[in-house]
């Protein structure tokens, strides 16, 4: 910790007066122009990013970052049942490939590699985005497969505004969620609060010739608090400080193929950042720190297991951008990140430092835009190898545009790869391949009814995948470089959107073609070269038809997908419809909406994990109210 402090304090000796002299030359020898105001790295050319705003995220606040991704995206989100883990696959890739950030700063677990989706409220963020396809380059290790960020986004307007969220269903599903904001020409302050609840004691069906089975052991609570202050101060200055603390409290229900279960899983975290923001009249110049603190606690009476583990992280980054003319932009950044775990698994309480420093080129021309990125990493004063990318975006008609990607991407070994005992292995090699990806996408003009279609072809190389395997000799799994995987595949999307004076109609549709296969055999697990990955669905299809008239709103979202092989079973393929009714109402600075759902409309038995049952169709109702003031 004394190393980053240590870090921080040279960077910032080094870096902010060379910083303030760029300013103060340049603004002397070059013309007064536009400053981009976003950063490089937060919309990269050449990417493919679908982005939900607050107006989207108010709709329906109290869902997860999982159910979200399942009802209005094609990511293929691995869930282990209702409440319990959530993770993704995107592009045919582990969860630990894809990276989650919470306004810039990584959440994933160093420990484990990967965030559980289904902890995380929608409503923590103003703004989320998922950027699909390799980012190492800008955003370093495990942004392989696509990033996630939550994002806030205040407001420095004179405004006070209040919400109430409750929701009630089916497994005594039960939601609330208060939310409070208050706003000055340079202050915005955000208080929310969160409580989650419920059994999940559907009935599911193992077999058709057997009776359904009630799902036992399957509890959820969850409370979180999240507070955000923002202070907009003189000469283009932006001081932000976010505290989030949560405590998630679930039972682990049994597989089907269990009796009964009687182990529980509690989750708790506290999560501080500090961000400062220089805008100047050519430059951005942003400064973020955070502190994590995250437990989790698992407890099996059963068999006489307590299991309790624990990780501290503290991150400093620093970056700066200029406009070096009307059409360049330059960025340069610097990270350093600290860890140290806690389990009785680890011989020693393992720590790490991890460096990096990243840079940015984008140049804009007539009808193209170019952008090279390259970051430079080290783990422990060891180098990983130089990440570059290359990203375009070019207009080959006025309604068509061609998008393009390079790149090389990592994934450093967790903690748990090299330090567990029994297993860990501490001469891992960090995963690290090539993508790329080519995106034509159309759409027409904006004064008449809307069409875009876009189609994406995407290409990817992992070598030194590890894996846990049972070696022969060993009567335990241990982590190795052994798997070089291959994925490729085409995605489509479509959609047409027409609107009336009081009414209007948007359809989707969507289809993905993924081929992600080993390219040499495994022994155990027992892996064919050519074989797809588990878990990894070939086809899925998605498809949504949303019709408003007046206050009035009806939504259908449907989604396939193909069938997965497991770890010793083969999963058919499945259907899933979700539909959605609400009434609008606003009276003076009152604002009100109602709602009812009902999710699995078809009410069909399946599972996305083996031996563990998802839930028949279910209901929810809800209202959300809104008292807003200028």
């Amino acid at each position: 910790m004394d190393s980053l402090l240590l870090y921080s304090y040279i960077l910032a000796a080094f870096w902010l007066p060379s910083i303030a002299w760029a300013q103060v030359d340049t603004s002397a020898s070059l013309p007064t122009v536009e400053v981009m105001t976003t950063a490089l790295r937060e919309v990269p050319v050449g990417s493919q990013v679908t982005q939900w705003d607050s107006a989207a995220i108010v709709t329906d606040p109290g869902l997860n970052l999982a159910d979200l991704l399942v009802r209005e995206s094609n990511i293929f989100v691995k869930s282990y049942g209702r409440g319990s883990i959530a993770t993704t696959s995107i592009r045919g890739g582990s969860a630990g490939h894809t990276a989650v950030l919470w306004n810039g700063l990584s959440l994933q677990s160093p420990m484990l590699g990967l965030l559980d989706l289904s902890l995380i409220p929608i409503g923590v963020a103003d703004e989320i985005q998922v950027e699909l396809g390799g980012n190492s380059a800008l955003w370093g290790s495990g942004a392989i497969g696509g990033l996630i960020k939550l994002n806030s986004n205040p407001a420095f307007k004179k405004s006070f505004s209040s919400s109430i969220h409750y929701t009630a269903g089916s497994f005594g599903n039960r939601e609330q969620q208060m939310n409070v904001r208050w706003n000055s020409a340079s202050i915005a302050v955000k208080t929310q609060l969160l409580l989650h609840r419920s059994t999940n004691d559907f009935n599911y069906q193992v077999r058709p010739d057997l009776p359904l089975k009630q799902q036992s052991n399957a509890a959820v609570k969850q409370k979180s608090l999240q507070q955000e202050l923002h202070f907009k101060g003189r000469k283009g200055q932006k001081f932000s400080l976010f505290f989030w603390w949560q405590d998630s409290d679930r039972q682990i229900p049994p597989t089907s193929t269990q009796n009964r279960s009687l182990a529980s899983q509690r989750d708790y975290f506290n999560r501080t950042s500090f961000q400062w923001e220089k805008t100047g009249r050519r430059s951005i110049l942003k400064v973020r720190t955070g502190f994590f603190n995250e437990t989790i606690d698992f407890r099996d009476p059963q068999i006489g297991l307590e299991a309790l583990t624990r990780f501290t992280v503290a991150i400093g980054e620093i970056e700066n951008q200029w406009q070096l003319s009307d059409r360049q932009w330059l960025q340069v950044g610097f990270n350093e990140t600290y860890t140290k775990a806690h389990s009785e698994n680890y011989s020693d309480p393992p720590s790490e430092y991890r460096t990096a420093l990243f840079a940015a080129f984008r140049r804009s021309f007539d009808f193209w835009k170019i952008q090279i990125n390259v970051r430079q990493a080290w783990l422990n004063d060891r180098m990983v190898p130089l990440i570059p990318a290359l990203g375009i975006t070019g207009t080959i008609h006025p309604h068509l545009v061609l998008k393009a990607k390079v790149g090389r991407n990592y994934r450093i070994p967790t903690l748990n790869d090299r330090y567990w005992i029994p297993g860990g292995n501490e001469n891992l090699s960090p995963e690290r391949g090539w993508s790329q990806e080519l995106t034509l996408a159309y759409r027409s003009k904006v004064d008449k009814p809307h069409f875009s279609y876009s189609a994406t072809a995407f290409n990817r190389h992992i070598k030194d995948w590890i894996l846990w395997s049972l070696r022969e000799g060993d009567s335990y799994f241990s982590a190795h470089n052994i798997a070089q995987v291959w994925s490729r595949g085409i995605e489509q999307r479509i959609s047409f959107q027409k609107n009336g004076s009081n009414w209007g109609i948007r359809t989707t549709a969507g289809h993905d073609f993924i081929r992600s296969t080993n390219q040499q055999d495994i022994e155990n697990p027992k892996i064919a070269a050519g074989e797809q990955l588990i878990y990894v669905p070939r086809n899925r299809v998605i498809g949504s038809l949303s019709v408003h008239w007046k206050n009035f709103r009806m939504t259908y979202q449907h989604t396939f997908t193909g069938a997965v092989s497991g770890i010793t079973d083969q999963l058919e393929s499945y259907h899933l419809g979700y539909s959605r009714l609400q009434y609008r109402w606003l009276k003076g600075a009152f604002r009100g909406q109602v709602f009812v759902e009902a999710d699995n409309v078809w009410n069909n038995n399946y599972r996305v994990i083996e031996r563990r049952p998802m839930p028949g169709r279910h209901y929810n109702i809800g209202i959300n109210l809104q008292f807003h003031k200028k």
